[in-house]
């Protein structure tokens, strides 16, 4: 039945229940059935895989009349995007004389949603009247139920339809909705009778699809183009691939919504529930590369960290864009084995074309990139070319010089933990080495493009303990000055629990303490280049104590972060670096390493149209 019909069953708010007049259930509970189980299955619909996991759960045991339960659904469709009209239905035997109510809501991700029940016994006229009432927690994330009907009793198997006319738009990678589906066996006013007859009886079935007979049913109304004035023009065709237009907003009517699809270079109608849904689509000419990598990657994006990463047994999806929050705001980033984030970006010195990828939208709009050489590479390929600099150590230190937690800065000032204006402090040699290299390939030509505000960040927050749960002080042991032994924030988030195989926590963070940022406009950085961050490592599939040869930061070399981990005094100091295994380790000052510059692109850097990211497409900075 949907919405619109009659309904047997009233919710008020959240509260389920009924008054115990209703009923006459003396004496003895009801003994449910084995319920309607179902680990997966699979149908195949208009060529399109589908797999229904879940199962309509009823089977607690002892109920009374008022018992509510909810059970989830997962559908998933894995094909090539097609729109593919499906019903729920659930196949089985309902025995109950006492018809069970339902409800079925639908969410495009997973919800905690339960019910919980007090059993209740009262006294009227000498009879012992037993009822629940139930209260289904978390149930306003799920909104406005779509269908309601009931499951009447059957003696032999029978289809009750759940949900009628649903569609869904398959993907490569599985689109995945979510359905939960509240039932009650009714306190029923209907019956006369009591309702111990239905002690003993069965409720059992499986839950699976099946292909709905509608059609869909979605118009583009109309396409509107941005104009050169900034002014949108209607047409009758959405714009091709290379006018260099993206679809930046539409309008639809039933909760649609809708995602470009860059691949494919077509609409993906989401949330489409129904017949009669209409689109507007208002298309312009901003080619950033922030709304061309979000138009790029259309699935939804998982927030936050993931876990941990993989080795051989690499788990990691292809084309993963994930989301997390710095301090300016979301930030997205690639993680995994992905092959959508290269960058083709100016020529060097010697006129080569010289390649990046991206590792980040950083929160302020900025695009930060990490040198990838002057050819191109594929993901895991051992390669000196994307090493900018060889054998290079972060400080250059004299024999006779003594060890020191100043040597971890990216620069220094004597006696203090972070340093002031770059024009008083002392470099290191990986910032010298930094510098020189920009001055040499980017600035003359690009340094317009790239941000001298965006930040990078020499994390040297210091401890006295491992955990990272005793600040230092600016005297005595973890104080980050001298040779007091000194535990560096990136040790606990990547490495401090991390190095034994199959025990790490790692907790990265974008985060950046506000005196450990370095930036050109906070005026201590000459040159707008840095390195990736240990943080940034383990967001891209990094890991402490495993080997990883599949994340995309992988080329069979050694090189710094620009991270600080570790001085346990004396001449035991180590940098947080990639190691030639893409084992994420540690190593000290003086120990020669590669570098990889990193940079970070304006918010408004346009594109040329045609790129995808991919190795054979890339993004091209419009250098005009």
């Amino acid at each position: 039945m949907k919405k619109n019909k009659k309904v047997l069953l009233v919710v008020f708010g959240l509260l389920i229940g009924v008054s115990i007049s209703f009923a006459y259930f003396v004496g003895r509970s009801l003994t449910s059935g084995s319920g309607a189980s179902l680990t997966v299955k699979t149908a195949t619909l208009n060529g399109t895989k589908m797999e229904v996991e879940g199962e309509l759960f009823f089977n607690d045991g002892f109920i009374y009349p008022g018992h509510t339960k909810v059970s989830s659904i997962k559908v998933t469709a894995t094909g090539n995007n097609e729109l593919i009209p499906y019903n729920l239905i659930w196949k089985g035997i309902n025995s109950l004389y006492t018809s069970l109510n339902y409800k079925v809501y639908r969410s495009d991700k997973k919800i905690e949603v339960t019910a919980s029940c007090e059993k209740r016994k009262e006294i009227v006229d000498g009879k012992q009247l037993l009822h629940e009432v139930c209260n289904i927690n978390n149930l306003q994330e799920l909104g406005e139920e779509i269908y309601t009907g009931t499951i009447g009793r059957s003696e032999e198997n029978t289809k009750v339809i759940l949900a009628e006319d649903e569609y869904i738009t398959s993907t490569e990678e599985g689109k995945e909705v979510y359905y939960y589906v509240v039932i009650e066996y009714p306190n029923n006013e209907d019956i006369e009778e009591n309702q111990n007859q239905d002690i003993g009886e069965e409720f059992s079935g499986e839950v699976t699809v099946e292909k709905s007979e509608t059609n869909a049913d979605i118009n583009i109304m109309a396409v509107y183009v941005e104009n050169e004035d900034g002014k949108y023009t209607q047409t009758s065709e959405i714009p091709q691939r290379e006018s260099g237009l993206t679809l930046k907003t539409s309008k639809c009517n039933n909760g649609a919504s809708v995602q470009w699809d860059s691949k494919n270079w077509a609409p993906l109608i989401l949330n489409f529930k129904q017949s009669g849904t209409s689109c507007y689509l208002y298309f312009n000419k901003s080619n950033s590369l922030d709304d061309i990598i979000l138009a790029d990657n259309v699935k939804e994006l998982t927030e936050g960290f993931i876990g941990s990463s993989c080795d051989s047994g690499c788990t990691l999806k292809q084309n993963d864009l994930y989301k997390g929050t710095d301090d300016d705001g979301p930030t997205y980033y690639f993680r995994g084995t992905v092959n959508n984030n290269y960058v083709q970006f100016g020529t060097n010195k010697d006129g080569k074309e010289m390649y990046w990828r991206i590792i980040r939208i950083n929160g302020d709009g900025t695009i930060r990139l990490i040198y990838d050489g002057t050819t191109i590479h594929e993901n895991g390929e051992i390669t000196t070319d994307s090493i900018a600099m060889m054998n290079q150590q972060w400080y250059k230190l004299a024999s006779s010089e003594k060890r020191d937690n100043k040597y971890f800065g990216f620069s220094w000032e004597d006696g203090k933990v972070r340093p002031g204006n770059y024009k008083t402090a002392i470099k290191s040699n990986a910032m010298q080495q930094l510098e020189q290299w920009y001055i040499e390939n980017l600035e003359k030509d690009y340094g317009k493009y790239i941000s001298t505000s965006a930040t990078f960040c020499n994390d040297r927050t210091h401890y006295v303990d491992k955990k990272g749960e005793i600040p230092g002080t600016e005297v005595g042991d973890g104080s980050g000055i001298g040779t007091n032994t000194t535990y560096y924030g990136a040790y606990t988030r990547t490495l401090g629990q991390g190095s034994t195989l199959g025990t790490s926590v790692q907790k990265p963070s974008f985060k950046c303490y506000v005196s450990d940022k370095y930036s050109v406009d906070i005026g201590n950085l000459d040159k707008p280049v840095g390195l990736i961050t240990a943080d940034e490592v383990v967001f891209a599939g990094g890991y402490a104590g495993r080997y990883n040869h599949k994340y995309w930061l992988y080329n069979g070399q050694a090189y710094w972060t620009m991270s600080p981990c570790l001085f346990a005094g004396g001449s035991s100091g180590y940098m947080v670096v990639i190691d030639a295994s893409g084992l994420i380790t540690t190593s000290n000052v003086d120990v020669s390493r590669g570098i990889r510059p990193v940079i970070n692109l304006k918010a408004d850097t346009k594109f040329k149209a045609g790129g995808f990211g991919t190795i054979y497409y890339p993004y091209i900075v419009d250098i005009n």
